[in-house]
Formats: structure tokens, C-alpha cells, sequence
């Protein structure tokens, strides 16, 4: 059925004109919307997972989860965004460190979108890295190197984020936190951090209990969200919108 739109059938276009400014939000804060924006594109990223702990080695903790997506919002509206902490790391000194797990790193939320932490814990052997169905995971045994983290360009680089922590190692290897995630334990030094702000993995624990040393896990780090007003309009131009934007002196069509 045609809409009142000059006659045109098609969806009716919602014009988003906002600027195209990101803003980075490292600790919480209120996004206010500018009066013309109806549309934004966020990157959410929750805390990473703390890494764990077992007889031998522990796995790193998972990265933090991820939400990518362009929301409908309202001008001039204020919303809360609630930025994820990074997960503990697991105990190290005996006997509590066997078989025991990091703490989950807590979420990141705005514009009623959630990106869930990333895990400390997993349902199978300690000596693998933690997993968790948004997050990347962390490194498993004999110091595998972190899962890798998702990408994006909203801070003005291409960076890689939530990725998971490196597993402890037996050896002088130090294995890799990837895309945020901290390096996991080896025989002779703790776990590295994990980078602030990138939702990282926590690093494994190597432990030596035979002879009473141990080399502790790490942390995961905190999680960051971006959010771009967006310049952008989607579905059928009717008319009169036509008419109007041909009378402008400097003709501007949101894309």
C-alpha cells in the first residue's frame, strides 16, 4: 500500500544526521545523543576472565565478550553505559591453587545491549584455557598461546580486542596473550597483564608443588566501549524529502 509520501511504496527513511563523532568510553559515563541522531554504531567490550590455576599448569582466562551493531536511538536522550571490570586471578599458593579457577570479568552494557565478561572457569580439565560462547578463549595446557580477539576501527586504529590469556608453561616458554590477553606463567616468572581497556584474558599459573614453588596467574583487564553517532538513512526518499533537499543551498544526503 502507498504510503502519503508523494506516491512512492517503500519503506519510509529515518534520517540520522550525527555528526559521525566517536566517543571512547574507558569507565562508565552517559552518552547523550545529539538532537538529530537517531542512529549509532557501537563496539562493546567486557571485562576478560582472571586466570587459573591447577597441579601443573592453568589455562588463560577468555576474553571478554563482543557486541558490533549499529542501534536505533532517540535526540537529546542521555544513556548509560556501564563499561566490564577484568576477572580475578585464581589462587596460587597451596593447596587452594589446585584445580582452581580465575572470576569471571563482569559486562559491559548501553542502549540495553550487554556484552557478557569473559570466563575464569571452564566445565573440563584446569589445565585448559577458560572458554565462553562470547568471549575468545584463553591459552590451554603447556603454555598454548590466548584465542584471537575481534577487530575494530572505531578508535581510529585497527585494534584487536578481547582476546584470550596465554597458558601457563613447565618451561622457560612464555606463551602469548593475544589482542589484549595477558602472557601466561612460566617456571621462573608470573603471568604478564593483560592491557587495560581491551577486555584481555587473564594469564595462567605454572606451578611446581613437588618442590614448593609456584609462578602465579594474572588478572584480565578491563573491558572499553565506542559509540559513533551515526550519518545515515536507510529504505525510499519520498518527495517531498526530495523537494526540500534540492531547495538547501549545500545539498547533504546522509548515506
Amino acid at each position: 500500500m502507498a504510503r502519503s509520501n508523494g506516491g512512492i511504496i517503500g519503506v519510509r527513511n529515518v534520517i540520522s544526521a550525527g555528526g559521525g563523532g566517536v566517543t571512547t568510553y574507558n569507565s562508565n559515563g552517559n552518552h547523550c545523543t545529539p538532537s538529530t541522531t537517531r542512529l549509532v554504531k557501537v563496539f562493546f567490550v567486557a571485562g576478560g576472565g582472571g586466570g587459573r590455576s591447577n597441579t601443573f599448569v592453568g589455562g588463560g582466562g577468555s576474553g571478554g565478550g563482543i557486541v558490533d551493531k549499529d542501534i536505533p536511538v532517540s535526540g537529546s536522550t542521555q544513556y548509560p553505559i556501564v563499561i566490564g571490570g577484568g576477572g580475578a586471578k585464581s589462587p596460587h599458593a597451596p593447596p587452594s591453587a589446585f584445580g582452581a579457577a580465575g572470576t569471571d570479568g563482569t559486562t559491559t552494557t548501553g542502549f540495553g545491549h550487554t556484552a557478557l565478561g569473559g570466563s575464569g572457569d571452564n566445565p573440563t580439565s584446569y589445565g585448559n584455557g577458560a572458554d565462553h560462547p562470547d568471549g575468545n578463549a584463553g591459552g590451554s595446557p603447556a603454555g598454548g598461546d590466548g584465542g584471537a580477539g575481534a577487530p575494530s576501527t572505531l578508535s581510529g586504529s585497527d585494534v584487536n580486542y578481547g582476546g584470550g590469556g596465554g597458558a601457563g608453561s613447565n618451561t622457560p616458554h612464555r606463551s602469548c596473550g593475544t589482542d589484549g590477553g595477558s602472557p601466561g606463567a612460566t617456571n621462573t616468572s608470573g603471568a604478564g597483564s593483560a592491557t587495560a581497556n581491551r577486555g584481555g584474558g587473564g594469564g595462567g599459573m605454572r606451578s611446581g608443588f613437588s618442590s614448593g614453588s609456584y609462578q602465579a596467574s594474572s588478572n584480565g583487564s578491563s573491558g572499553v566501549a565506542f559509540v559513533k553517532n551515526l550519518d545515515k538513512a536507510s529504505g525510499v526518499w519520498n518527495l517531498k524529502t526530495h523537494y526540500r533537499k534540492l531547495r538547501e543551498s549545500t545539498v547533504v544526503w546522509p548515506t
